[in-house]
């Protein structure tokens, strides 16, 4: 009988054990089941829904109706944005509204929160028309006239104040729109830039200094130069500097103030006429047609083409020439006229 009592004893010991380890196990599983449905709940970023839009050129965006922010469990609220690229873009202090300086196709990404700290995005494209130009055979008859200020002075530019500068610690590096408004002999759009110092140590041959060894001087109207890292250089207090995002595209079909005007934001590229104009200063017209590349440090003058025009002789029709997208053209005594589209 002592035997049987043991066998049983036993019994009831291992059935009990087994109850416990059941009983843990669905324990420890509801415990997993609850923290999964936490870990869940709380990783789930809200969606951004949205759709692309078009805009004309000068019109600001308001972002809002082409974004819709959602999440499933708690209110999700707008976060902010993200524009690409940047350069010619104006966003809001709010981060709601854009304003484009310059035509073509833009990415907006739109990013919310939920009330856990989730961040979802969502992206949207925004086409910005090309601004209206006027018709050419109307400015050619005198019934419309292209812009007379091809040079505005936008917000973001730097002086008319003078002095020196730096590049790498005043100013970063990169390309810059110089205007200037000085007075000289009659003329208001004289401007300055004077280098004082700079190194061709580990200088990249893509980015070297826009205008090489003669960036400094005078000029009339607008001036693009590329500033390279370490270069010092002096403005005077009637020249401004614009960096290039800062810089408006107008887009021009004609142009006849002097100056240096960027195919792709002061004119459209193309093929354009370029024709004498009567001038009180000089009997004939120049122009020039350069690339960022074709100015390199100690090559800065190949592949550069230039030109020059007789005013008051009737047997020159003028020069066709093709500017191309991201090239320069300066004309002096000179008005160039688009007659063809950048292939």
């Amino acid at each position: 009988m002592t035997s049987a009592r043991s066998i049983r004893s036993s019994k009831r010991i291992l059935l009990s054990w087994k109850h416990k380890a059941i009983i843990a196990l669905i324990a420890f599983l509801c415990v997993q089941a609850v923290v999964v449905a936490i870990a869940v709940a709380d990783r789930v970023p809200p969606t951004v829904t949205t759709k692309d839009t078009t805009v004309q050129f000068g019109e600001t965006l308001d972002v809002m109706p082409f974004a819709r922010i959602n999440d499933d469990r708690s209110d999700a609220t707008f976060a902010g944005i993200l524009v690409e690229p940047q350069a010619g873009t104006t966003v809001s202090d709010d981060a709601k509204t854009v304003t484009f300086e310059r035509s073509g196709e833009y990415t907006i990404t739109v990013f919310g929160e939920d009330e856990s700290g989730n961040i979802g995005q969502g992206t949207f494209k925004v086409t910005v028309e090309p601004r209206p130009q006027p018709d050419p055979a109307q400015v050619a008859t005198g019934e419309a006239q292209p812009d007379v200020l091809p040079f505005p002075i936008p917000e973001g530019a730097i002086g008319p104040a003078g002095g020196v500068y730096v590049v790498g610690q005043d100013v970063p590096a990169g390309l810059y729109k110089l205007i200037g408004i000085g007075e000289r002999r009659g003329r208001v759009d004289v401007g300055k830039i004077r280098v004082l110092k700079h190194t061709l140590q580990d200088i990249d041959l893509n980015i070297a200094i826009l205008d090489s060894l003669t960036v400094g001087g005078d000029f009339y109207g607008a001036k693009w130069v590329y500033l390279s890292e370490g270069i010092e250089f002096e403005l005077d207090d009637a020249t401004v500097m614009v960096p290039e995002d800062a810089v408006p595209e107008t887009l021009y079909t004609q142009v006849h103030l002097d100056g240096m005007y960027c195919a792709g934001i002061d004119i459209e590229p193309g093929k354009y006429l370029i024709q004498p104009r009567a001038s009180s200063e000089s009997d004939a017209g120049r122009w020039g047609v350069a690339e960022l590349f074709d100015f390199v440090v100690l090559t800065y003058v190949q592949d550069v083409r230039n030109g020059s025009l007789t005013y008051g002789d009737e047997t020159d029709g003028g020069d066709e020439v093709w500017v191309y997208r991201g090239q320069f053209l300066t004309i002096d005594s000179c008005i160039a006229t688009k007659i063809s589209e950048d292939s």
